[in-house]
Order: structure tokens, then C-alpha cells, then sequence
């Protein structure tokens, strides 16, 4: 597994891949060599110039590194009425980007912003935030502001035991 200290740390101070760079990933085109971690991009193949992986890879990959720890998602900024940013990093392959969280309660409204991408994607990249994919998380996940960390609850299983009445 390695050094989930290092890693953490290695999460925490990772740079963003820049628009030119995820917009590359996301149309299969090119790598942007403006990008801070287009080095980490190219590693292991032999033609630097394309990215090794697709955008539903990454977000597959996103998404199975979240299944296993939710800690690898990094909470930053203020949350707003309909979600809270996490910075996200795939080690693999160096990708670092912005993910938005929500609650199951308020992802329908949330989720129509996948259509408005797909209307707005000639301006992505330019006057719009790449769009890479949605995860929707196997865990039932509750932020914790006091700790400054999510908590795993599992409803599935739970049992709610009725309060003893403890006579006075």
C-alpha cells in the first residue's frame, strides 16, 4: 500500500493540472507542457506528447482511490449551498484536480450541471472549467467540520436502538 503519511502529504502538496492540460485528456488530444506535472503525465511511455490514460480512466481511478480511503479527497475553500471543492490526485499518473462534493439529497440539482457542460463544451478549457466525469461514491460519506475530515457511515446496516427510559 506505501507510506499513507507520504502520500497524504504528496496529495496535499500537489499543483493542479492546469485547463490546457485536462481539456488535452479529456479530447484526446496533446499535453500541455505548461502543466506542473506533465513530467508525472509522461512517465513510463514513449510518446510524450499524449496523455497515457483517458478522462473516464481517471475518473475510474478517482473514484476506486476513494472507495478505498475517502481521506484522499482534500477539502479546501468554503463550502457553498450545493457542494464543497476537494482537491483530488491520482498518484499513478499525476493528475491533480478539483472535485465537488454534495449530498445524495441535493445531487439532482447538482448533476444538471453535467448538462450544462456538455452544452458549454467548445468554451471549456477557456471560459469553463474542464468537466472530466462524475463519481458517485459506494460509501455513505458525512463531513465533519469539527475534525476537518469525512466520515464513512454505513446506513445500510445500522440499527437505531430505542433510548431506555431511566426513571429518576
Amino acid at each position: 500500500m506505501g507510506n499513507h503519511k507520504g502520500d497524504h502529504s504528496q496529495r496535499r502538496t500537489a499543483q493542479f493540472c492546469t485547463q490546457r492540460c485536462l481539456l488535452g485528456l479529456q479530447t484526446g488530444g496533446a499535453l500541455d507542457d505548461l502543466c506542473p506535472n506533465v513530467e508525472h503525465h509522461r512517465r513510463g511511455q514513449n510518446d510524450l506528447t499524449l496523455h497515457r490514460i483517458s478522462a473516464e480512466g481517471l475518473v475510474i481511478l478517482l473514484k476506486n482511490d476513494l472507495d478505498e480511503n475517502i481521506n484522499r479527497c482534500i477539502p479546501f475553500g468554503g463550502s457553498g449551498s450545493y457542494g464543497a471543492p476537494f482537491k483530488l490526485t491520482c498518484m499513478e499518473y499525476g493528475y491533480t484536480v478539483v472535485g465537488k462534493g454534495t449530498i445524495s439529497r441535493l445531487w439532482e440539482e447538482v448533476s444538471r450541471e453535467v448538462e450544462v457542460y456538455r452544452i458549454l463544451q467548445k468554451a471549456q478549457g477557456l471560459a469553463v472549467p474542464v468537466f472530466l466525469g462524475t463519481i458517485d461514491l459506494a460509501k455513505n460519506v458525512l463531513w465533519s467540520k469539527e475534525l476537518g475530515r469525512a466520515l464513512i457511515i454505513d446506513f445500510r446496516r445500522f440499527t437505531l436502538n430505542r433510548r431506555r427510559v431511566v426513571a429518576e
